[in-house]
């Protein structure tokens, strides 16, 4: 089994403890959802609580219509020809995420066809780096997490992986790997050719 987050598959990432998109917020800076609250925090602070939820609502409306424009264009340079090998060799794949939007963007990008399960937020009640999306993972295809590979960008991923018992392949993204995940990561690739 290979699990692979969405910010492998499209060429821009978000990491709301999930997996996902890059988009635009009225400040005119280019974040993601938990990025961007930690950013900014100070100002978040300084906003009531209605302006807060205001802004909450503004960043998911734009998120959602960010997923429901997306195309197969949006697809990393590699991601499809990746797991076209690794199904033509009987590999077994799932898309792990606590994104409840997980299957509209494999849809969106006509990518559903490269999985043979998705467990996504509706699925998922702890977020990484607890190990339950990958256990989850591991027992849709009736596989032990042992005999299962991750494809992780993030350090909590890693480390939610690497508790599930899997083998794990770190592709950094956002992240570079720590001193404190570094034993957790059994192969390290800057991208999905290697």
């Amino acid at each position: 089994v290979i699990s692979l987050p969405l910010s492998y598959l499209f060429g821009v990432t978000l990491d709301l403890g999930l997996i996902g998109v890059w988009y635009s917020f009225p400040f005119g800076l280019t974040t993601s959802g938990l990025l961007y609250f930690l950013a900014f925090r100070r100002q978040l602070d300084r906003l009531t609580r209605s302006g807060s939820e205001r802004l909450a609502t503004e960043k998911n409306a734009r998120y959602l219509a960010y997923v429901s424009a997306m195309t197969p264009a949006e697809v990393l340079p590699g991601a499809v020809a990746f797991l076209r090998d690794v199904r033509a060799h009987g590999v077994l794949t799932v898309l792990g995420s606590a994104s409840k939007n997980a299957g509209t963007i494999l849809d969106r990008c006509g990518l559903r066809p490269l999985f043979d399960a998705v467990v996504d937020g509706t699925g998922v009640t702890h977020p990484k780096p607890d190990p339950e999306v990958f256990l989850i993972a591991a027992k849709k295809l009736g596989l032990e997490p042992v005999d299962c590979v991750a494809f992780e960008d993030s350090i909590n991923g890693i480390k939610s992986a690497h508790a599930a018992g899997m083998t794990t392949v770190m592709v950094p993204d956002l992240s570079e790997p720590t001193d404190e995940i570094k034993p957790m990561i059994d192969f390290l690739c800057t991208d999905l050719s290697e």
